[in-house]
């Protein structure tokens, strides 16, 4: 929470920026309740309203744990009431509120408003719209559905990444709102200059990322190969495209990597998380695509369960869309979920070839994957149940028994990386100087040598020591040397 106050004093405190907060009042100086812009004429005001969820499921793990996150309705409503009564003066014409919550949410608010709005004018309503964040993708609802352009609510979402913009005219006629005009303009880097002041925030932040944008993690030429192949031998890209609507090949690494991690039987992990939808031409990721692919801290636990309970969930995952969410549809008719449960590509492989049948359904195995999806996240109902059985008898991992996924996948694929190393050179061809342990120095020259990076960021060095260094000295030994290699060669 100290963070956020700190981004938004940041923000705020240049002067340019205005941040929005209507309903968490813990942050109090550090934003503005409202702000009110008004057209060169003066006749028109619009008091614009910055709305965070409220739903009880939109945040992993108490996200704002000590907040109080009012209702969104109740803040429109006492803000409306605020302005008409205690500040008559401004004469705002209508109220947009800017959120952060998801389509069903923003539509149910949207409802709302037009019997709002009903109630304070006569039985007639003004419309208006609301500009939301939260989706990935671009958004244009109206409520009602179908409705024309007066007395409705649009909703309007530009999609992530600022890869477009949202333009919005709002046309008044003797200060009421007639219509509502959204055009959607897609924005290319080149025509547009960086905001001084953003571009300075995000440079000092970003700044301790810099080494780690070269720093390649996954190479799928080398890594898990034989599974970037379909069954007429056709390669496979490494690919995170549609991702909530089918198993992908960045989703089945990434399974793979924390199963082979963790010593586990299986693994899954939803497509919600992961984000950046991107093919990988050459088969690299870097360590700065593998956080664009999995920005949130996605925490993983090892679970024991029946191989029928694992087959129900991601049957279930595949085949409902969440209760009271939003859900695209594509030209060829799969539908978008985001509960969406990708596996590990043995498993994918496994189902694609074997009978279910042959299977013991009452074989307890243990699954690795992300402990919210057990909370409720994505409304997987068997994971769920789970949950209560896990539950009942005391077989739940403590809370801070997890592991970052990131964190997994990055161990993996430095532990193939010496594996590599290993292969090709032994533990006295690398001690350079005959001082009995490898320094950060020789392995660098390894690194160049074997894996062919000619600049290895000190991320990757530090990475690669970190992920066999058991005693923490900064330096490998000839016993932490034989002990990757004997897990790595299993």
């Amino acid at each position: 929470i100290s963070d956020l106050k700190d981004r938004l004093s940041e923000l705020g405190g240049r002067g340019s920026v205005t941040v929005l907060n209507s309903n968490i009042e813990s942050l109090g100086r550090q934003s503005r309740e409202m702000d009110i812009v008004s057209s060169e004429c003066k006749s028109v005001s619009v008091a614009l309203i910055g709305l965070m969820s409220d739903e009880s499921d939109m945040f992993r793990d108490g996200t704002f744990r000590g907040l109080n996150i009012a209702n969104v309705k109740e803040t429109y409503a006492e803000i409306s009431d605020k302005l008409n009564n205690n500040m008559p003066e401004n004469n705002i014409s209508c109220i947009v509120p800017l959120t952060h919550q998801s389509l069903q949410g923003d539509l149910n608010l949207a409802k709302w408003m037009l019997e709002f709005q009903s109630q304070s004018n006569s039985g007639t309503p003004i419309g208006g719209v609301i500009l939301g964040g939260h989706e990935h993708v671009k958004i244009h609802e109206f409520v009602p559905d179908g409705g024309s352009n007066e007395q409705t609510i649009q909703v309007v979402k530009s999609g992530m990444n600022a890869q477009r913009a949202a333009i919005v005219d709002l046309q008044f006629e003797n200060s009421t709102l007639q219509s509502v005009n959204v055009t959607f303009e897609e924005l290319d880097d080149s025509h547009h200059q960086p905001c001084p002041i953003v571009k300075t925030i995000v440079e000092k932040r970003l700044a301790a990322l810099d080494e780690m944008k070269d720093f390649t993690v996954i190479d799928a030429n080398t890594m898990l190969a034989e599974y970037f192949v379909d069954s007429s031998g056709n390669p496979l890209p490494l690919s995170s495209e549609l991702s909530r609507f089918q198993q992908t090949t960045v989703g089945g690494f990434f399974c793979s990597a924390v199963k082979q991690e963790l010593v586990a039987d299986a693994c899954v992990i939803n497509g919600a998380p992961m984000l950046a939808a991107k093919t990988y031409e050459d088969g690299f990721m870097s360590y700065q695509q593998l956080t664009s692919e999995l920005p949130f801290p996605l925490k993983i636990i090892v679970v024991k369960m029946t191989r029928k309970q694992l087959r129900d969930a991601i049957e279930y995952s595949r085949e409902n869309v969440e209760e009271g969410k939003s859900a695209r549809v594509l030209e060829d008719g799969r539908v978008e979920h985001r509960g969406y449960l990708h596996t590990d590509f043995e498993y994918w492989r496994q189902s694609l070839t074997c009978d279910s049948n042959e299977l013991d359904n009452n074989e307890v195995i243990s699954v690795a994957l992300p402990r919210n999806l057990l909370k409720g996240f994505c409304k997987i109902q068997p994971l769920m149940d789970l949950y209560k059985e896990l539950e009942a008898t005391n077989a739940l991992p403590n809370d801070d028994d997890y592991i970052k996924a990131v964190d997994i996948i990055v161990r993996f694929c430095c532990k193939d990386r010496w594996s590599t190393i290993g292969s090709q050179l032994s533990f006295e061809d690398l001690d350079l100087n005959r001082d009995g342990v490898l320094s950060s120095d020789e392995i660098r020259e390894a690194i160049k040598l074997i894996l062919g990076e000619e600049e290895a960021t000190v991320e990757l060095v530090n990475s690669m020591i970190e992920v066999i260094d058991t005693n923490a000295d900064g330096q490998i030994d000839e016993q932490e040397w034989n002990q990757i290699l004997s897990r790595t060669r299993k």
